[in-house]
C-alpha cells in the first residue's frame, strides 16, 4: 500500500542516510522544475484547517503524504542542512505531478518550546463499489453518494493492489481519498470486516 500514516513510522536512524538513499530515485528532476519556499515560519498559509493536520517533522519519511507550498504531496527526498540542522522536503504534486521543495515550519506555542513541523492532509473514506475498464473507480461515500470515476495515484501499483484485493473480496475494501479544489484522487486502501459500516 502507498503509505498515508507519518505516524505509523519509527524514529530516524540517520536522516542523512534516507537523503543518499532517496536521491537516485529523484535525480532525473531539474532545479528549474521545483518550485521553492525559503521561508520556515509559521505564517497563515501553514494555518491549519479542516483538510489538514499537523505532523511533527521528525514522524515524517519518504513516501509519506505532505501538504507543501499549499499542495498535497509525496515526499521523494528530506535532506538536512550542516550548518542549521533543518530539514527540507521534496515532493511530487499527486495531481499535477510538479516538484515542490518546503522546509519544516518553525513555531513558538510557548516562549521555551519550539515546534518543527508540515501540514498532512486529511482523508476521506469511501467504499469502494466497482474498478472500471478504464482504471477508475465507482465508489460510495459516508453519507451514500455515488463517486464516479474516481481517479486512483498512479504510485505504488496502487491500482493493481485494488484490483486484487476487490477480487478477493468485494464490499470490504475501503478507498483513501485526498481532495483538491473540487478534484478527488484515491492515494490508499484498506480492507475492513464485511459486518463494518462505513
Amino acid at each position: 500500500m502507498v503509505k498515508y500514516d507519518a505516524y505509523s513510522t519509527s524514529a530516524h536512524d540517520d536522516i542523512h542516510a534516507v537523503d543518499y538513499v532517496a536521491r537516485g530515485a529523484s535525480s532525473h528532476y531539474k532545479p528549474h522544475d521545483i518550485h521553492h519556499s525559503s521561508s520556515s515560519h509559521i505564517s497563515s498559509a501553514h494555518a491549519q484547517s479542516k483538510s489538514t493536520f499537523t505532523i511533527p517533522c521528525h514522524h515524517i519519511r519518504i513516501g509519506d503524504l505532505v501538504i507543501l507550498q499549499h499542495r498535497p504531496c509525496q515526499i521523494i527526498r528530506i535532506t538536512t542542512s550542516a550548518q542549521t540542522g533543518q530539514h527540507r522536503y521534496l515532493g511530487v504534486d499527486l495531481f499535477t505531478k510538479q516538484l515542490h521543495e518546503e522546509p519544516c515550519v518553525v513555531s513558538h506555542p510557548s516562549p521555551s518550546v519550539v515546534l518543527h513541523s508540515l501540514l498532512g492532509p486529511v482523508f476521506k473514506q469511501y467504499r469502494l463499489i466497482d474498478i472500471r475498464d478504464d482504471g477508475k473507480l465507482v465508489a460510495m461515500t459516508e453519507t451514500g453518494e455515488i463517486k464516479q470515476g474516481l481517479k486512483v495515484v498512479d504510485q505504488g501499483h496502487l491500482w493493481g493492489k485494488l484490483k486484487e484485493a476487490f477480487g478477493h473480496g468485494a464490499g470490504s475494501v475501503r478507498v483513501l481519498v485526498i481532495s483538491d479544489h473540487g478534484k478527488e484522487l484515491a492515494v490508499d486502501y484498506k480492507i475492513v470486516h464485511l459486518a463494518h459500516k462505513l
